[in-house]
């Protein structure tokens, strides 16, 4: 302050001060004396050090000796590399673990700041050192929530096998391991047999038992260092390096197909029989791709499905009947009923064959399981069906948009009407969700159900943006047609109210340079 004579402190004073100052502190300051043998000896030990330690050094003992005694075995080789680089004049901090007297290990950090030596050798190291154990365990949680997150991230949630995410990434990796080695990859994509029929007649509890102790047998199945990941519903997939040929890879997947035909599911329901059918690739160094070689390991799948099931197929033996067969007859049948319904409503069969390829290719837009893009499809072939069912007066109303209150309510069944249709034929029943819920608003303001957002089946919502588009492009009686571009900007005013944004922008993805006579 202006004007105040500065304070005097004697030493003793002075010393008091500093030592209070000292004690303030939870770090632990030092200094010691390195003579230029290399021997140590502590000059000064502040207060605290009983903290870290876990009491107090005994009468007697010098503090370094008591201090090195301590420090964690595995730890040893760290404290003394510090030391050695602190007696070369450098300044030195490691973190390590000391073993307390009350058999507490606490984590440290030690920083040395030597000075200069004077001229007989001797050099001066000042040090402190920090409890840094909470703040270790902070970092270890922290490390830990990460790492589940990421294995959370990677792991299918119900059977505990990798997700798909993982499998690509992992895969990529051994492809290119593959091709700098010269060594084949084995690829089996696996599919339960008739799995809707053990949800329908038993419930999807059960079904995940199912789907748990198949994946619990794959794993017992192969190597350790094989790949196994739940690829979709009641789909697996296998990736097995260094396969020398394909009778090896199909004895690998028939070991699998046999053991689960051999022993029955126990389920709640009882002991189920469960049986599994598989199609292989073995993929050459230098081969195709991953998208490549999965696509024809699924057509090879398929194959074995037709086939009978509960058997395997190599792609190699994919053959010309295999493929003619591979196009479902349910996808026969659902274009039959759609040209029936088009033929009902006086509107073009084309309406619905643009909606069905559209949604198909939305459905690859957004890398879904081959199952789930023949869904799509057929949901597009099938939107309407139920207006089968509707009074040639209501369909007259609707296309000249004069309905009334009651021809409303009627006309809104159709969707209802349509699922039940296709519920009761085995070959289409998978596609009721996308019919029954194609007229539901991602805002939660549409019919029948009033269903919102994620809350809406996926299909559903891939076919309502694909119907929508064709209307909008195809035009009615009271409304013109919009271009392309038009067409897709009223689509993405409405994301996020009638439609879902991102069905919207993989319908875009769709048409990034295509054409739409490509897109099917």
């Amino acid at each position: 302050m202006d004007g105040a004579l500065p304070i005097r402190l004697d030493l003793a004073d002075a010393l008091a001060a500093l030592g209070a100052i000292v004690a303030a502190h939870d770090d632990v300051f030092f200094a010691g004396e390195v003579f230029a043998d290399g021997t140590y000896r502590e000059l000064f030990t502040g207060p605290g050090s009983e903290r870290v330690l876990g009491g107090p050094v005994p009468p007697g003992k010098a503090f370094e000796e008591v201090w090195a005694e301590h420090v964690h075995p595995d730890d040893r080789v760290v404290y003394a590399e510090m030391n050695q680089t602190a007696e070369r004049g450098e300044h030195a901090e490691r973190e390590y673990r000391l073993v307390g007297f009350d058999g507490v290990v606490r984590w440290v950090h030690d920083r040395l700041r030597p000075r200069p030596a004077t001229g007989d050798g001797r050099r001066i190291v000042d040090g402190v050192i920090s409890d840094v154990t909470a703040r270790r365990a902070q970092e270890a949680a922290l490390a830990e929530a990460i790492e589940t997150a990421e294995q959370r991230a990677r792991t299918d949630a119900l059977t505990g096998l990798f997700n798909r995410r993982h499998f690509h990434e992992a895969a990529a990796a051994e492809l290119v391991r593959s091709d700098r080695e010269g060594s084949a990859i084995g690829l089996v994509l696996l599919d339960v047999d008739r799995f809707k029929a053990v949800n329908d007649r038993y419930g999807h509890d059960v079904g995940d038992q199912v789907l748990v102790a198949v994946s619990e047998l794959l794993g017992r199945s192969v190597r350790q260092y094989d790949i196994v990941a739940r690829w979709g519903g009641e789909e697996f997939v296998v990736l097995l390096p260094g396969i020398a040929d394909d009778p090896s890879l199909v004895n690998v997947a028939t070991e699998i197909t046999d053991a689960l035909r051999a022993t029955p599911i126990e389920t709640t329901a009882g002991p189920l029989p469960v049986t599994i059918s598989a199609g292989a690739i073995r993929r050459l160094p230098y081969g195709d791709g991953l998208d490549v070689a999965l696509d024809a390991a699924d057509r090879a799948l398929y194959a074995a499905k037709r086939r009978g099931r509960d058997r395997v197929v190599l792609a190699g033996e994919v053959t010309a009947r295999d493929a003619i067969d591979e196009e479902p007859e349910a996808v026969r049948l659902a274009e039959g009923l759609a040209i029936a319904a088009s033929i009902r409503e006086a509107i073009p069969p084309l309406h619905c064959r643009q909606v069905a390829d559209l949604a198909a290719a939305i459905a690859g837009a957004l890398a879904l399981t081959p199952a789930e893009v023949l869904r799509c499809r057929l949901g597009g072939w099938l939107h309407d069906v139920g207006k089968l069912a509707m009074s040639d007066t209501v369909l007259q109303a609707a296309a000249q948009r004069e309905l009334d209150d009651e021809q409303r309510a009627l006309l809104r069944r159709h969707a209802e009407v349509g699922a039940a249709v296709v519920s009761a034929l085995p070959s289409l029943s998978d596609v009721a969700p996308a019919i029954r819920h194609h007229h539901e608003r991602f805002d939660g303001g549409g019919y029948p159900s009033g269903l919102a957002g994620d809350g809406i089946p996926l299909e559903a919502r891939i076919v309502a943006v694909a119907d929508a588009y064709s209307a909008l492009t195809a035009g009615r009686a009271y409304q013109r047609p919009l271009d392309h571009d038009d067409a897709m900007l009223t689509l993405v005013a409405a994301g996020g109210a009638s439609v879902d944004p991102q069905i919207v922008e993989a319908l875009a993805r769709v048409f990034s340079g295509r054409a739409l006579d490509d897109v099917a």
